[in-house]
């Protein structure tokens, strides 16, 4: 399974000159430790020096056996990050899968979800106590 993980990452290479309307507007480095089950894709500007995002990718074995592999997607200026899990099965499209991340890329970073609290009174916050 770990073998895929360099393919993988070409593919997304090539899903995001594709899905992009600048093809060369972003370089990239790689990094891959099969031992391990890891790879990293880290695209920069077109200057080559300015980070924009970084694929994260991780595989390992399920529980039941079954192979998996978790990319987790973030962008330079954001906290954000973007988990996708890959679970390959018989007829499984490989380039599929890369435009899918691609885009996901492409799409920019999540909004941050913001959770409120509701507001009590001290009457209310003193009834709930008691």
């Amino acid at each position: 399974m770990t073998s895929r993980l360099l393919s993988l990452l070409t593919l997304v290479e090539s899903a995001l000159a594709q899905q992009s309307a600048l093809p060369e507007a972003y370089r990239s480095a790689r990094i891959v430790n099969f031992e391990k089950g890891l790879a990293r894709l880290t695209l920069f500007g077109a200057d080559g020096a300015t980070p924009c995002g970084v694929f994260h990718v991780q595989s390992y074995v399920l529980a039941n056996g079954e192979p998996c592999v978790k990319v987790i997607i973030s962008w330079q200026d954001s906290s954000e990050t973007t988990s996708v899990p890959i679970f390959p099965k018989a007829g499984c499209d490989w380039s599929v899968e890369a435009t899918k991340l691609a885009n996901i890329w492409l799409g920019g970073a999540p909004v941050p979800m913001r959770v409120s609290s509701p507001q009590f009174s001290k009457t209310q916050q003193l009834a709930v106590a008691s």
